[in-house]
């Protein structure tokens, strides 16, 4: 396959969904323990809830959807990360950057946060792993 040079139509990222099992106590976590904003909170007749967050001044936003189906036999949240189906964990492919990563380890920490992994030097930074209460875990990291 030749590469072909070419112009993007595709700017950002604007959303990403994050499984969760009560959008309320979700979005308490990321705000109050990640200092996260609400971005947008719809509710609608048919009683699904569009609820979204972003950090400070970020342009992609992340979706705290609740599946309404997740309890139904073959639903679990999809891929089971919501654990909802028990106490997995599920990695999510997201990456939370910081400017000091054991300074905000320690922060979190005090304030509820489950860590699976504490900050360790890698390559690329410091880097360690948190979990939301609905199992999604989530790297944090600080580049070299």
């Amino acid at each position: 396959m030749s590469a072909i040079a070419t112009k993007t139509l595709i700017s950002h990222l604007e959303y990403v969904t994050v499984q969760v099992k009560d959008q309320e106590a979700a979005r308490q976590f990321y705000v109050e323990a990640l200092g996260f904003e609400v971005d947008e909170d719809k509710s609608y007749p048919d009683g699904q809830r569009w609820l979204t967050v972003r950090a400070p001044g970020a342009q992609t936003k992340l979706v705290l959807f609740a599946d309404p189906h997740a309890h139904e036999e073959g639903g679990c949240c999809g891929s089971g990360g919501c654990g909802s189906c028990g106490p997995s964990y599920a990695w999510t492919g997201m990456v939370l950057g910081t400017d000091d990563v054991k300074a905000a380890y320690e922060q979190l920490s005090s304030q509820g946060v489950t860590f699976l992994q504490e900050p360790q030097e890698k390559p690329w930074g410091t880097d360690a792993l948190l979990a939301d209460p609905d199992g999604n875990v989530f790297n944090l990291i600080q580049k070299h």
